[in-house]
C-alpha cells in the first residue's frame, strides 16, 4: 500500500495534548528503549523485505523513489522559505545564511505591505553552527555524508572539524564509522544517534 516511499516516525508526545495526559496520568504506557529499539528493528527488516530500503533513518523507499525534497534538508542543501513562518538557507558564495520569514499570514503581509518584504532574519551561519547543522542532518542518512560533499558544505575534512577525543569513543564503540568514503552511522549509532551526536557536538 506504500508504493514507493514510506515516512515512519516514533509517536512525539507533546505537552497540551491528550497523549500528554494520558501519559502524565499513566493510562497511556509508553514502550521502553528496548522496546522501542526492538520495533524499531522490526520496522527495518520489514519495509526491507517489501523492497522498502530505508535511506534516511524514518524514511524507506524503492531505489530511486527516495524524496529529493528532504534530501535537500539532509544534505544541507539551499532552500528558499517564501511564505508565513518559512525557514530557508541561501549559500552566496563560500557563505550560508539562515533565512526566516515574520510568523502569521496578517503579520506576513503586513510586513510585505510595509517594506517589500516579510524577512525578519537574514544571517550569516558561523563554520562551527554550519558543521554541526550538517552533522546533525546528514547522520540521519543510511549512507551518511560523503567527504566530498563535508567539504563543499563546509570547506574543511572531517579531521579538521571534529574533536578527536569525542569523536574516537564513537567510532571505537561501533557507533560510527569514518573512512575515505565519508562519516555514517552504523546500524547500533543510528538507534541511538540523538545520544551519538550529543557526545559527538556537546
Amino acid at each position: 500500500m506504500a508504493a514507493g516511499h514510506l515516512s515512519l516516525y516514533q509517536l512525539t508526545i507533546e505537552k497540551g495534548t491528550p497523549f500528554y495526559a494520558e501519559a502524565k496520568s499513566g493510562t497511556l504506557m509508553l514502550p521502553d528503549e528496548e522496546v522501542s529499539s526492538m520495533l524499531f528493528q522490526i520496522t527495518q527488516d520489514i519495509c526491507e523485505q517489501k523492497g522498502l530500503l530505508s535511506y534516511e533513518i524514518s524514511n524507506h523507499a524503492r531505489p530511486g523513489q527516495e524524496c529529493i525534497h528532504n534530501l535537500t534538508y539532509w544534505t544541507g542543501g539551499d532552500y528558499i522559505g517564501v511564505g508565513p513562518g518559512a525557514h530557508g538557507r541561501i549559500t552566496i558564495g563560500n557563505e550560508t545564511y539562515e533565512t526566516e520569514q515574520a510568523p502569521g499570514p496578517e503579520t506576513w503581509f503586513a510586513a510585505v505591505r510595509k517594506k517589500g518584504h516579510a524577512t525578519r532574519k537574514y544571517k550569516k551561519i558561523n563554520l562551527n553552527a554550519r558543521i554541526d547543522e550538517i552533522l546533525l542532518m546528514g547522520l540521519r542518512l543510511t549512507n551518511g555524508i560523503s567527504r566530498e560533499h563535508f567539504i563543499k558544505r563546509t570547506g574543511v575534512e572531517f579531521e579538521d572539524a571534529l574533536n578527536p577525543k569525542r569523536l574516537r569513543p564513537l567510532l571505537v564503540e561501533d557507533y560510527l564509522v569514518l573512512d575515505e568514503k565519508g562519516l555514517r552511522a552504523t546500524k547500533k549509532g543510528l538507534l541511538r544517534l540523538n545520544s551519538v551526536l550529543a557526545a559527538m557536538l556537546s
